[in-house]
């Protein structure tokens, strides 16, 4: 476990399992290369000013849900790297301000749809569960797809979804180690929002085995996004100790 102080990535002592700075790619296809794709994808898009300090990001556009089905929407960027139990995630967002992650403002609307959940970051294993990251019931949580509820902000100050959704650019940095067995009670998760230590979960079980193999991001809204939105993403990191 940490001293609580956020991780970095240090090529001397770390390594590295893939990073994407976004920068100078000049078309949506080239940007997009490099990951596993939904078919027909066509609402992720090279950003060539909107990532940190004015550089490239990838930019994700949420079309409003207009289907009395209220069907769920997904925009997935997934890459595989070598088998870790355990890795360390890092990246930065902006969502627009007063980005909406789900049906919770909305109840009144004449679609009906009540979509609680905005997946954020998975992290897949090689066997059992994934590892979610996801604002669910307007709450940031962690934990496998075994844990109901997710686990929740535990230390330091709580970033609700609100404050996240300010327009400003924040920063995630997740650190995960899978059990010694799927179901033993030695797994770890960690979690900073812009430096601060938010979740802090020892002894836990993963129900997951064969290390973490890929990640895909920024995912899916139930039922669709409430409105016409977007979000960013730069300086995309993994690495293992």
């Amino acid at each position: 476990m940490s001293s609580g102080a956020e991780p970095s990535f240090a090529a001397a002592t770390n390594t590295l399992l893939w990073q994407d700075n976004f920068d100078n790619r000049g078309t949506d296809a080239a940007m997009l290369s490099s990951y596993a794709l939904m078919n027909n994808e066509s609402g992720i898009h090279f950003d060539a000013t909107g990532g940190l300090n004015g550089s490239g990001a990838a930019r994700i556009d949420w079309a409003a849900q207009t289907s009395s089905t209220c069907l769920d929407d997904s925009h997935l960027m997934e890459r595989s790297f070598t088998p870790s139990q355990e890795v360390y995630v890092q990246y930065s967002v902006r969502y627009q301000a007063g980005f909406q992650y789900d049906w919770n403002n909305n109840r009144s609307s004449s679609l009906g749809c009540v979509g609680n959940a905005k997946k954020i970051m998975f992290l897949w294993a090689g066997s059992g569960s994934r590892f979610d990251f996801i604002s669910e019931n307007h709450a940031l949580g962690m934990g496998s797809d075994n844990d109901h509820p997710l686990f929740n902000q535990n230390v330091g100050p709580v970033m609700s979804d609100e404050m996240l959704g300010d327009g400003n650019w924040h920063r995630y940095t997740i650190h995960v180690r899978q059990s010694s067995t799927p179901t033993a009670k030695d797994g770890l998760i960690e979690g900073w929002i812009d430096g601060v230590l938010r979740w802090s979960w020892p002894n836990i079980a993963s129900n997951a085995s064969g290390g973490w193999v890929l990640f895909k991001m920024p995912t899916t809204f139930n039922t669709g996004s409430p409105v016409k939105q977007s979000e960013w993403m730069d300086g995309l990191t993994i690495w293992r100790p």
